[in-house]
C-alpha cells in the first residue's frame, strides 16, 4: 500500500467524484451490501444489478482484489484520475471481470458517449492495446460490444465530450 501523502488523497478523492459521476452518468443503483463482500472488496460501490463493484482508486489496489473478485464471480470497475498522452485530465477505467472460468483485466480503458447519450469504455488509443475489447454501460447490463463508431472525428468527440462531463464539478 502507497503512503496516503496529500497528493494520494488528492487523486482518490477525484477518483471517488469521478465515481460517483459515473454512477449518476449511467443510471446505476448503489446498494449497500458491502458488509456480504470479502474485505477485499469492501472499499468500493456495488451496483447489484450488474454485480459490479466501482472502486475509485488513488493509486493502489486493495490486497487479494483479483482473487477476492474471482471468489464470487464479481466485476470491478477501477476509477483512476489521469492525464492522456496529450496532456488532457482524464479518468482511466481498468475492468477485472470473470469470463471463462478465469479473470481478464482490461486495462486503460476510457469513457466514450456517443451521439445519443449511450457510455462505453473502449481502449485509449494510446495504450498498448487501442483496438482491445469495447464494453457497454447500460443500467443493468455491462456487456461486450463492437466498437462504437468507426468514424475518428466522432470517436475523438465522443471522448472529449466523455471528459468534460466526467471533469465537470
Amino acid at each position: 500500500m502507497k503512503y496516503k501523502d496529500e497528493e494520494y488523497r488528492a487523486r482518490e478523492a477525484r477518483a471517488r467524484q469521478g465515481a460517483s459521476t459515473l454512477i449518476r452518468l449511467a443510471g446505476f443503483e448503489p446498494v449497500d451490501e458491502l458488509a456480504l463482500l470479502p474485505p477485499a472488496l469492501r472499499e468500493g460501490i456495488y451496483i447489484g444489478s450488474l454485480h459490479l463493484l466501482i472502486l475509485p482508486s488513488g493509486g493502489d489496489y486493495p490486497y487479494r482484489l483479483e482473487s477476492a473478485a474471482a471468489e464470487i464471480r464479481l466485476n470491478v470497475l477501477i476509477v483512476e484520475p489521469g492525464v492522456t498522452t496529450p496532456g488532457h485530465p482524464t479518468f482511466y477505467f481498468s475492468l477485472l471481470r470473470p469470463a471463462g472460468g478465469r479473470m481478464h483485466w482490461h486495462r486503460a480503458l476510457r469513457l466514450w458517449i456517443d451521439r445519443d447519450g449511450a457510455l462505453f469504455l473502449v481502449p485509449d488509443r494510446f495504450s498498448e492495446m487501442p483496438q482491445g475489447p469495447r464494453f457497454e454501460l447500460l443500467p443493468n447490463v455491462l456487456r461486450l460490444c463492437e466498437e462504437p463508431s468507426s468514424q475518428s472525428g466522432r470517436f475523438d468527440l465522443g471522448m472529449r465530450v466523455a471528459d468534460a462531463l466526467m471533469l465537470a464539478p
